[in-house]
């Protein structure tokens, strides 16, 4: 169940990267077009936008990464602790048989 509702958290912020880098790169390219006759602001501008998009990417790729991340992590802390459920168990039935 867990690992399902990983997968559908990793999808969404995917899509929702995706969408925000499509919508930037739209209002991009209608900034441009609207504003083509200004060109220091125009420069600025692209540059600018170029920041954002990349930035946005870098985030969501960071955002996926620590998802996998915190599921290895919680993945190994179950490992973990069904062992030493187990070990408790085990050990229990040593102590009393003298």
């Amino acid at each position: 169940m867990q690992i399902a509702s990983r997968r559908k958290t990793i999808a969404f912020f995917v899509a929702l990267g995706a969408c925000l880098v499509s919508l930037a790169v739209a209002l991009n390219i209608g900034w441009i077009l609207l504003n083509w006759r200004a060109g220091v602001l125009l420069f600025f501008g692209v540059i600018f936008f170029a920041a954002i998009i990349v930035g946005m990417i870098l985030n969501t790729s960071f955002l996926i990464r620590e998802i996998k991340l915190n599921e290895q992590h919680d993945s190994f802390i179950t490992r973990l602790s069904s062992g030493a459920m187990w070990m408790k168990s085990s050990a229990s039935n040593f102590t009393g048989s003298c």
